[in-house]
């Protein structure tokens, strides 16, 4: 079998004989096809003429001895090449006389059976064109209806993965609308309780602010009618401490006087004129005291209500200055309650905020996880679809390959045979 398949490539390639004229290595091993074993030998020997020696023609050789059986012989070789090229060679040299011999005899009914055969194989030729052209015409439009029916169904298919994906589109959209509906609501629900709180909280803050207000005007009208009250209260007793004095220092001044009248009265016995004249004099001297001493004690009066006065003044000032403190401390503290209200309102809000944002961040972080995987599903199944018709093209265009090769070896198959047969005929009538 190897020294078969090596005389076969040395054939094919040292030699150039075309595939048509060589034979198939189980032709000989197997004895399928020993005509062609003989047609392919003779082919080998005119080229070894037509190279080395005077050429003669293979179509018009015959053999009529028996060549060797080649089924006894497993290898093919050198010895009974050699062999068969020596027969061929004398067989060669009787046919050619009995050519010269015969020449002008066939001629004509060669010429005849020639013209005959010509025209025989052009008719088979073109029956067989014209067979091959309707087959080949039936295939292309059985082809043609396979690819209608298939453009049909993936037509069909096509529109209706549209129709799908069209309603799945609309579903999804009519989901994120809904959910955006409801989040809105949420974010409208949200918004009015936080207005409802803000003017709760605004109204109970003005509510107590109006209360303390009240408390602190309360506490201020009772503190004013208790000052008030005090400072009426010291000043009646300052009336009342400076009208006992001023009584005890008259009852002093008509005891003193009453005594001095006394004694002027008694001294007024003894003394005459002089005492008229002294009394005129202290009389003078009294008046003029007496308007001193009157001096004196508005003064002192006076002073002693300006001390008065300005010490009343200092602790309404004192008392004014520690109002003051006191509302400014009030003040401070409702400044900070307010502060630390407000700062509570913003963190709550704040944190109410961060909330829906986080909410709404996941949301849309799934919504975007689902499009992604929906997205990479759809194209995973595309290119599947798509590998697969791939596939399926290829499978069909190597189904087609492998068809139209089978029917091309038929055919050639058949076209050797019938040459084969026709070049048997001549060289049986020959």
């Amino acid at each position: 079998m190897e020294n078969v398949n090596n005389f076969l490539k040395a054939c094919e390639k040292i030699l150039w004989m075309p595939p048509t004229h060589l034979f198939d290595s189980r032709d000989l091993t197997e004895g399928k096809n020993l005509p062609k074993v003989y047609t392919c030998l003779l082919n080998v020997a005119d080229i070894g003429r037509k190279k080395y020696g005077k050429a003669t023609p293979t179509n018009s050789v015959r053999l009529p001895f028996q060549l060797p059986n080649w089924r006894d012989s497993k290898r093919l070789t050198v010895h009974n090449v050699q062999k068969l090229h020596e027969m061929l060679q004398e067989e060669e040299k009787k046919q050619k006389q009995e050519e010269i011999m015969a020449k002008f005899v066939r001629t004509a009914s060669a010429r005849t059976e020639k013209r005959k055969g010509r025209e025989e194989e052009i008719s088979e030729m073109k029956r067989k064109e014209q067979e091959a052209e309707e087959a080949e015409r039936k295939e292309r439009e059985e082809m043609e209806r396979v690819r209608m029916e298939r453009w049909l169904k993936e037509k069909e298919e096509y529109e209706r993965q549209e129709k799908e994906r069209e309603m799945r589109e609309k579903e999804e959209q009519e989901r994120k609308e809904r959910e955006e509906k409801e989040l809105q609501e949420k974010r409208e629900k949200i918004a009015e309780e936080e207005r409802s709180k803000e003017e709760q909280e605004r109204k109970e803050r003005e509510e107590r602010e109006r209360e303390e207000r009240e408390q602190a005007e309360k506490l201020e009208r009772e503190r004013l009618i208790k000052e008030r009250e005090e400072r009426e209260e010291r000043e009646r007793i300052f009336r009342e401490e400076a009208e006992r004095l001023e009584k005890e220092e008259q009852e002093m001044l008509e005891l003193e006087e009453r005594e001095e009248r006394e004694r002027l009265l008694k001294e007024e016995a003894e003394r005459s004129e002089r005492e008229n004249q002294e009394r005129n004099e202290r009389e003078r001297v009294l008046e003029e005291q007496a308007k001193k001493e009157a001096e004196d004690q508005e003064l002192a009066e006076k002073e002693r209500t300006e001390r008065e006065a300005e010490r009343e003044r200092e602790e309404i000032e004192r008392r004014r200055r520690e109002d003051e403190r006191m509302e400014r401390e009030e003040e401070l503290k409702l400044e900070i309650e307010r502060q630390r209200l407000e700062d509570e309102r913003q963190e709550k809000a704040r944190r109410e905020k961060e909330e829906i944002e986080r909410v709404e961040k996941e949301q849309r972080e799934k919504r975007e996880r689902e499009e992604n995987e929906r997205v990479e599903k759809e194209q995973q199944e595309k290119e599947k679809r798509e590998r697969e018709e791939s596939e399926r093209v290829e499978k069909e265009r190597r189904e087609r390959e492998e068809k139209e090769r089978r029917e091309r070896e038929e055919r050639e198959k058949k076209e050797k045979d019938e040459k084969e047969r026709r070049e048997r005929e001549e060289r049986e009538k020959k």
